[in-house]
């Protein structure tokens, strides 16, 4: 039988709508990090999406670390589960 390893919290997403450039990028990973340093944070600057697996902090403490470096976000959730509030 397989086994499936359950994250411990979920995934968060952001869209960044001002991160438009490498130097934002890092400036929004950097205070990310710095909130929770065990998290794993991937950005795809093109899509202007930040997707965060946590450790330890919250979603909304997240979006506000994000404010808080001067950037606006719109939560997103993955598309996988789009369909559920359609």
């Amino acid at each position: 039988m397989a086994t499936f390893l359950t994250p411990d919290k979920a995934q968060v997403f952001f869209h960044v709508r001002d991160m438009t450039s490498e130097r934002s990028a890092d400036v929004v990973v950097a205070a990310l990090k710095k909130l929770d340093d065990g998290a794993t944070v991937r950005v795809n600057l093109p899509m202007r999406r930040v997707e965060i697996d946590p450790k330890t902090a919250e979603p909304a403490a997240f979006r506000d670390a994000i404010s808080n470096a001067g950037y606006s976000t719109v939560r997103q959730w993955p598309s996988d589960f789009a369909y559920l509030w359609a």
